[in-house]
C-alpha cells in the first residue's frame, strides 16, 4: 500500500486532522449517524512500528462511510518522520477492519419479514462493497439465508440504507 507522507500539510490542517480522529475514539467510535447516514464512523487506535522508521508510533484505523459510499484510511503519526497516510474507497483491507472489529465487536444486519427481490440485495452489496457478481452473489446468498450479514457497524449501517431505500427493512443487532 502506498503511504503518502503530509509533511507538506500545514500544521494547522495536521492539529485538525488528529483532533478529528481523537474525537472518534472519544465517541466510542461513532461521530455522526443520521437517518440518512450523511457520515458514520469507527476508529480504533493502534501501536505499531512507524513504516518508515520503524519506531513505536501511535495510528488510527478508519472506516466510515462518507456521500454514500464506504472508505476506510490509515494515520500514523510520527515523531521522527512526520505524518504518514494511507486509504481508499471500497472495502476495508484487513489491517483496518481486524482493529475495528476487536475493539467494537460485530454487527448483525438481519431482514425484517420475506425477502421479495434478491436483485435488490445483490445490488446493494455491489453498491456497497464494490464487489464482483460473484462475490455479491455469494454475499447475498448467504444474507438471505443465513441468520444475516455480520460486519462493522459502519458497513451494516451503509447495507442497512441501501437495503431501505430499495424497500426492505432491516434491523441491526450486536452480533
Amino acid at each position: 500500500m502506498p503511504v503518502l507522507s503530509l509533511d507538506d500539510e500545514s500544521g494547522t490542517a495536521k492539529s485538525r486532522r488528529l483532533r478529528h480522529v481523537r474525537a472518534i475514539l472519544q465517541n466510542g467510535g461513532q461521530i455522526h449517524k443520521n437517518a440518512r447516514l450523511a457520515m458514520i464512523e469507527q476508529a480504533a487506535g493502534l501501536i505499531e512500528p512507524c513504516g518508515d522508521c520503524g519506531r513505536p508510533s501511535e495510528g488510527w484505523a478508519v472506516q466510515l462511510v462518507k456521500e454514500g459510499r464506504l472508505r476506510w484510511e490509515l494515520e500514523w503519526p510520527c515523531d521522527d518522520c512526520g505524518v504518514s497516510h494511507d486509504g481508499d474507497w471500497g472495502a476495508a483491507p484487513d489491517e483496518v477492519r481486524r482493529p475495528i472489529l476487536a475493539e467494537y465487536g460485530y454487527r448483525c444486519l438481519r431482514v425484517e419479514g420475506p425477502i421479495s427481490s434478491g436483485g435488490k440485495i445483490l445490488r446493494a452489496f455491489r453498491n456497497a462493497f464494490g464487489a464482483s457478481i460473484g462475490e455479491a452473489k455469494q454475499s447475498a446468498k448467504e444474507f438471505a439465508e443465513e441468520e444475516g450479514y455480520r460486519g462493522t457497524l459502519v458497513e451494516v449501517s451503509l447495507l442497512a440504507e441501501l437495503l431501505r431505500a430499495s424497500g426492505i427493512a432491516t434491523t441491526i443487532d450486536h452480533a
